[in-house]
């Protein structure tokens, strides 16, 4: 098991208590993983809370380089903000830790870092973090710039089905934090269709968003119904055509043809967006 060490005193952490909003950024050392910071502090600074890095190092004598490395990036940067060293081997479980050990924390991570690992570890990392992660996660694509405060919108993008209801109550504290208008959509393809029908047959395509509106806090101001045969693409596209909206989604940690709501399909959607991708993880704590 990895210890969560603070390399200022060498003295284990597990008895401290995390402040509570905090947005996690991983930080490998690569300058694309250093792209989620700028996402990251802009997020805690709208939720009220503190932007954390984070570095995993494999052995303890890597930890002071490793946070004097972090120490750099934050005032470089000029902001405000914790760093957290944790010894471990298995980045994906040592990220977990320290997301669970912050109950209200959002994880903030760019989608093609390599953690100082080939490309394909680096890749099996953040998918084992989209089935494992305890709290909601933003992905900072590859296309996405580096202006968060041009988002004016928040998009839960739905399927039907119960695993992907999950996104609501994420996006409706988001919305909110955030200031962003909530939007809801649909792509409808055949199993799509199913899943609504089974709904009621006085439930239609626009009649099921509408549902799932009324269950939020903050009210929905736009639904769309849209109908493609490539989930991703369409999610894509529509990302592309209304410039600050962020998509969000609900994984079901299971694979298939359906929505984008798996890991894999979720991260194809992260590597085209302009936007951040919000995902909600199956195992993630409700908010």
């Amino acid at each position: 098991m990895g210890g969560h060490v603070s390399p200022s005193d060498g003295v284990p952490a597990s008895d401290e208590v995390p402040p509570s909003n905090a947005v996690i950024v991983p930080i490998d050392g690569s300058e694309h993983a250093r792209r989620a910071i700028v996402h990251g502090a802009w997020l805690a600074e709208r939720r009220g809370g503190e932007l954390v890095l984070v570095e995993v190092v494999d052995h303890v004598g890597a930890a002071c380089a490793a946070e004097a490395g972090l120490e750099e990036m934050l005032a470089e940067a000029g902001l405000p903000g914790q760093v957290v060293v944790r010894c471990g081997r298995d980045v994906a479980e040592e990220l977990v830790a320290e997301a669970s050990a912050r109950p209200a924390s959002l994880l903030c991570l760019a989608t093609r870092a390599g953690y100082r690992l080939p490309a394909a570890v680096a890749r099996s990392v953040t998918a084992e973090l989209l089935r494992r992660a305890p709290r909601p996660t933003v992905l900072v694509g590859p296309e996405c710039g580096d202006h968060p405060e041009a988002a004016k919108a928040i998009v839960a993008w739905l399927d039907g089905s119960r695993p992907a209801e999950a996104v609501l109550p994420v996006v409706d504290e988001l919305g909110g934090a955030l200031g962003l208008e909530i939007w809801l959509a649909q792509v409808v393809s055949e199993s799509a269709s199913r899943a609504v029908g089974a709904l009621g047959s006085d439930v239609n395509e626009t009649g099921y968003l509408r549902h799932c509106a009324q269950r939020l806090r903050t009210p929905s101001t736009n639904w769309d119904v849209l109908h493609g045969r490539d989930p991703v693409r369409t999610i894509v596209d529509h990302c592309r055509e209304h410039p600050g909206a962020l998509p969000a989604l609900a994984t079901h940690g299971r694979t298939g043809a359906d929505l984008a709501l798996h890991g894999s399909a979720a991260l194809s959607v992260a590597h085209q967006s302009p936007s951040p991708l919000v995902v909600v993880p199956p195992a993630c704590a409700p908010v």
